[in-house]
């Protein structure tokens, strides 16, 4: 039986969350397959200095709101492309889609924007995600709201939250009211996976951003 015009947007909506990003819940927050958790290829030997958002310069806030219009086109592409393949081959489908374009995508979005993005939690589905080193403490804190840090060469790293919505909760929300088929998806693709038994408006994860200075 086809899907129906709502579901299949709140299907795509709840794996945008689950691949990318929220997102605030779905939905750009304002202010990959699995393996183990990648190390970085080199010790990042920079330091980073938290900064409040009100001292941001000139300079800071533009880097900003390149990180923030990065974050949003990989949404856009995201959504594009999972509308299509929901159209096509189903949910189930999608969910193991995700998996391959977050890092296409998120490649793309890199080269055209010139920094560094990605997304981390306390509750994986995908372990590679860790966070950087600037970001673990806040990481652990679970801060609810966007979070700076300055690096010495420069960098702005940003740190956006990510809000569960309800119609992500088809593949965050209780396992036991979730469809089969979609846990059977996640558990193929995800065996490891920890990103289940969340409520509405709980605080899901977050985007990580590194935009280096302007050159």
């Amino acid at each position: 039986m086809a899907l129906s015009l709502p579901f299949r947007i709140r299907f795509v909506l709840s794996l945008l969350l689950a691949a990318s990003v929220s997102l605030v819940g779905c939905g750009p927050t304002q202010e990959s397959a699995p393996d183990k958790p990648a190390a970085p290829a080199t010790a990042d030997a920079r330091t980073f200095e938290p900064i409040e958002a009100e001292a941001l310069d000139e300079a800071a806030v533009a880097q900003r709101e390149r990180g923030t219009a990065a974050r949003d086109a990989l949404f856009a592409s995201l959504l594009q492309r999972l509308m299509a393949v929901i159209s096509s081959s189903g949910p189930e489908t999608a969910i193991a889609v995700c998996g391959e374009l977050v890092p296409e995508l998120g490649a793309e979005v890199r080269k055209e924007h010139d920094l560094k993005i990605g997304r981390t939690s306390f509750k994986l589905r995908n372990p590679s995600n860790v966070p950087p080193a600037w970001a673990q403490a806040w990481v652990d804190e679970r801060v609810d709201e966007p979070r700076y840090a300055r690096a010495d060469d420069g960098t702005l790293a940003m740190l956006l939250p990510i809000r569960l919505k309800q119609e992500c909760l088809m593949c965050h929300g209780a396992v036991d009211a979730m469809d089969p088929k979609v846990v059977a998806a996640i558990d193929r693709k995800y065996p490891d996976d920890a990103a289940t038994g969340f409520a509405e408006g709980d605080l899901r994860g977050w985007f990580w951003i590194e935009v280096p200075a302007a050159k």
